[in-house]
């Protein structure tokens, strides 16, 4: 029986109900402390050695995003107090006036689950005045 090759330290064969898998294990610290072990089963070595190589590269340039549980609602809210710290009580009202049809439509949402086609087909609902408002104002076409 012909030996096979040894795997890198970083990534584990895992016997799974559809056979073998490969998980690629990333251990890095963070810019802010904090530290990130992020998991992913590909189904070749070859692929996992990809996604180690490049999720590396990402953390070394500083370009890589961790997986999150952020909902929409949570990063409009976020976003929103920490700039109405900043600005006039009109401006804060103006914006959260702004994100209501994107906290309408993908509030509960998490926020790596949106695609580019998902915010362009709200975009054009919002100009075609394809939306409306809860309140008898009218649509959101300005």
């Amino acid at each position: 029986m012909p030996l096979s090759p040894r795997l890198p330290d970083y990534i584990t064969r895992v016997e799974g109900a559809r056979g073998p898998r490969y998980e690629a294990r990333i251990n890095a610290s963070l810019p802010g402390g904090k530290r990130l072990q992020h998991r992913r089963r590909l189904a070749n070595v070859d692929a996992a050695k990809d996604r180690h190589a490049k999720t590396t590269s990402e953390l070394a340039a500083g370009t890589h995003t961790a997986p999150s549980d952020l909902t929409v609602n949570e990063a409009v809210e976020a976003w929103l107090t920490a700039k109405a710290a900043r600005t006039k009580l009109s401006t804060a009202a103006a914006d959260k006036f702004s994100f209501a049809p994107v906290v309408a439509v993908y509030g509960d949402t998490k926020v790596r689950r949106i695609s580019k086609a998902k915010v362009e087909r709200l975009v054009i609902d919002l100009r075609t005045g394809c939306m409306r408002r809860e309140s008898s104002l009218g649509t959101w076409h300005r």
